[in-house]
């Protein structure tokens, strides 16, 4: 081998190295200047609301109050004085009338 092509392959290869070398370099410099899914300006991250939310994965039953039919198990994410977030497996709209039966624990019985 010629000492000609020898050279050639060597800064060929150093080429690739510094190439990889600066791909890698814009990869990590691309992360760290990746926003961090905060809305600055519009929510500074503080709790708004009137009541705390306790987070409680309780087992519950619903039924839409317009609809007579059996109710459809279900199960809270957690619970405020003035709201539950639960799972549906309809769309619900605001105001719209639940039945809904909470189960504390091992409860056979929902709350009354």
């Amino acid at each position: 081998m010629g000492v000609g092509l020898m050279i050639s392959l060597m800064l060929l290869a150093m080429l690739v190295v510094i190439l990889v070398t600066l791909l890698m370099d814009e990869r990590h410099l691309r992360a760290t200047k990746a926003p961090d899914g905060r809305l600055t300006g519009i929510w500074d991250g503080s709790e708004r609301r009137a009541s705390v939310r306790i987070d409680a994965q309780l087992k519950a039953k619903y039924a839409v109050d317009t609809t007579p039919q059996e109710k459809k198990d279900t199960t809270t994410k957690n619970i405020s004085l003035v709201g539950i977030l639960m799972e549906s497996y309809e769309k619900l709209y605001p105001s719209t009338l639940l039945l809904l039966d909470i189960f504390l624990m091992d409860q056979k019985y929902p709350l009354m």
